[in-house]
């Protein structure tokens, strides 16, 4: 077995908790999530509506009593984080004035597009 008799303990301690949350990184942006929340993090194109992913950029992982923190990330063998794609939500438009001195004022618009993942599974 790969993993020391302490590093079991812990696991076994951690995995009899009733509910787990997690630091996972998407898109270089951390996000605090439980099972159930919904992460809206700027537009994913690869991804379609339905298709579940693996979070694998985990800097802790836990629980109310238990954490298990990376260096900077947690090794992927000891859990698994997944996601649902929700939707590609767009945001409001965003206006911005820019001001010369004389002259016409043009006006910037611009619109984000984000994708919502709602967090499935936390398991370790």
């Amino acid at each position: 077995s790969e993993w020391s008799t302490t590093t079991k303990e812990n696991l076994n301690r951690l995995r009899n908790q009733t509910s787990f949350n997690a630091i996972v990184e998407v898109k270089q942006r951390p996000y605090f999530v439980a099972v159930n929340d919904v992460i809206v993090t700027m537009r994913m194109n690869d991804l379609n509506l339905g298709d579940v992913i693996t979070l694998d950029r985990v800097r802790e992982i836990g629980s109310e009593d238990f954490i298990l923190q990376g260096n900077p990330y947690v090794h992927p063998s000891y859990f698994t984080v997944k996601a649902v794609v929700i939707e590609h939500p767009v945001s409001q438009e965003i206006v911005r004035h820019h001001w010369k001195k004389r002259g016409h004022q043009p006006v910037h618009v611009n619109r984000n597009h984000h994708t919502a993942l709602r967090v499935s599974e936390i398991s370790i």
